[in-house]
């Protein structure tokens, strides 16, 4: 497909099957095309692959390889190769993969004019030249013998091949040789040797004026298309220099971001470990102190209840000692009264007794008046004083620990057993002072 300027559109231009042909002066295989990888993937071949090239009307097959100093979208041919595809350096050329091209069973190839001599060594020429490599081959293909001592050159055009249009020419390919008359030959050549010579070398000036500007185009493009990659290396230079610089300044700021996270996660920790062993130490603190606070309260409580106690116990003891005073001061009086009442009962029962004598001595002379033997006394029972050991009144055998209350004094008198038994017994007056028992204390102090 041409564009609006009458030139092919290739690769790089919109169409991934069309590629630019270049020159190359290094490659002497005529069946070989180069292209770099890039320009193999658009087209859908890989190196080794054998091509389908359709140039300026006419078609050829070659194998493609893989060379990286080829630009992208371009490709380069040897002279037989441009010349069987019908294509100059510059021209577009469509390419198409043949994944599939068959084995050559016969081809047969025709010389262009009829050898001077030396059939036999035409032959095994052109047989090594196909036993030297897989070649592909098409229908049309010129290949060229070069010059040699005692043989000009002399091209083979491919004449047929089975299958038809194009194959590879494989070990067991069939080489046929499509053989001229001498005397077509010779004929052919006087009619027209004049002919070919005179256009033969109008087609060499043309062909050399073609070059020459064909190269001059070449040097100008070359000449752009170096500046163009240069300016575009620039660009791509400098825009990788900036992506560089860009990428640089994002990991530093990315880096200084993790760094100042990472500084107040510490900060953060280390406050919060300093807020734990703060509050630790303050938890520790209080509890020392409520501790101290229990303690103090507690032994105070301990010392208040102490002092309560004594002072308790002393007030008891004062009001039992109190107590047992008035009891004893009691049973003093009760004594004294109980000693003037007996002395009383004694002077009044002696001078009755002194009557009834006087008066039985006058009335009955002979008696004799005899005195009444008087009941011993018992001596009033000591009141004991406060902490003395005093016994049981009742049993006279365990200590008093017991008494009895009446009005404001208590009597200790009574062992707790006997003071149970007594109480059982309803008991009602006091064994000491006969006064009205009120109630039975079973431990005085």
């Amino acid at each position: 497909m041409r564009t609006a300027s009458g030139r092919w559109r290739c690769a790089d231009q919109g169409d991934p099957d069309r590629l630019l042909v270049e020159e190359v002066q290094s490659l002497d295989n005529n069946s070989v095309a180069l292209m770099n990888h890039q320009t193999m993937s658009q087209v859908g071949c890989k190196s080794g692959d054998t091509i389908l090239l359709k140039g300026g009307g006419k078609e050829t097959v070659a194998i493609a390889l893989q060379d990286e100093s080829v630009s992208r979208g371009r490709i380069q041919m040897n002279a037989v190769l441009r010349r069987n595809a019908a294509v100059d350096a510059g021209d577009a050329l469509q390419i198409q993969s043949l994944p599939n091209c068959p084995w050559g069973r016969r081809v047969t190839v025709r010389p262009s004019r009829a050898p001077a001599a030396d059939q036999a060594g035409l032959k095994a020429w052109y047989q090594q030249y196909f036993a030297d490599a897989l070649r592909p081959v098409h229908k049309g293909d010129i290949f060229s013998k070069p010059a040699a001592p005692g043989m000009p050159a002399i091209d083979f055009i491919v004449t047929d091949v089975d299958p038809p249009d194009y194959c590879i020419v494989a070990p067991d390919t069939r080489v046929a040789l499509a053989q001229l008359s001498g005397e077509q030959g010779v004929t052919k050549n006087q009619d027209v040797r004049g002919r070919q010579q005179r256009e033969a070398a109008k087609q060499q000036q043309r062909e050399a004026a073609a070059q020459r500007q064909q190269r001059e185009a070449a040097a100008q493009r070359q000449q752009r298309e170096a500046a163009a990659q240069r300016q575009q290396r620039e660009a791509v230079e400098r825009q990788q220099r900036e992506a560089a610089e860009r990428q640089q300044r994002e990991v530093a700021a990315q880096r200084q971001q993790r760094e100042a996270v990472e500084r107040q996660q510490r900060e953060t920790a280390q406050l919060m470990s300093d807020a734990e062993m703060a509050a630790r130490l303050q938890v520790e603190f209080d509890a020392e102190v409520a501790n101290h606070y229990t303690a103090a309260a507690e032994q105070e409580q301990r010392e208040a209840a102490e002092r309560s106690r004594r002072e308790a116990a002393e007030q008891e003891q004062r009001e039992a000692a109190e107590r047992w005073e008035r009891q004893v001061a009691q049973m003093a009086s009760d004594a004294e009264m109980a000693a003037r009442l007996q002395a009383g009962l004694d002077a009044e029962a002696e001078a009755e007794a002194s009557v009834s004598r006087q008066q039985g001595d006058s009335e009955h002379p002979d008696c004799i008046l005899t005195p009444q033997p008087q009941m011993p006394q018992m001596p009033p029972q000591q009141s004991p004083g406060f902490g003395s050991d005093v016994l049981c009144c009742y049993c006279l055998d365990r200590p008093a620990t017991a008494g009895v209350l009446h009005m404001d004094s208590v009597h200790k008198i009574l062992c707790r057993d006997c003071a149970v038994v007594l109480k059982e017994q309803r008991l009602a007056d006091c064994p000491v002072c006969l006064k009205k028992i009120e109630c039975f204390v079973m431990r005085v102090f």
